[in-house]
């Protein structure tokens, strides 16, 4: 007689000469559900989340022009400031999407 019950995970035990005696646990279905949110969290979301990678493109691009400025000369940093942050704030744009 089969059973309605469905199975979750089988073990295979291996002998010591085969494969060092270690069991094998063979699991069903690894299908993950998508979490569900609130509609209104996920509207919220997306900007929010824009907005922090644009602010991460444009400080990521002041460092690089800073440390290049810094290693070139010993206050290269103060002199080309003007330089690097129109050059950071070019790379930075608000993205804006009503809904």
């Amino acid at each position: 007689m089969a059973s309605d019950k469905k199975i979750k995970a089988v073990t295979v035990l291996r002998s010591d000469a085969d494969f060092g005696g270690i069991p094998d646990t063979i699991s069903g279905s690894k299908k993950t559900k998508k979490k569900k949110k609130k509609q209104s969290i996920g509207m919220l979301e997306k900007p929010v989340l824009d907005l922090a990678k644009q602010f991460d493109k444009a400080t990521t691009a002041y460092r690089e022009g800073h440390e290049k400025s810094n290693s070139k000369k010993r206050d290269g940093w103060i002199k080309d400031l003007p330089k690097n942050s129109t050059k950071a704030l070019g790379k930075f744009k608000i993205p804006f999407s009503p809904f």
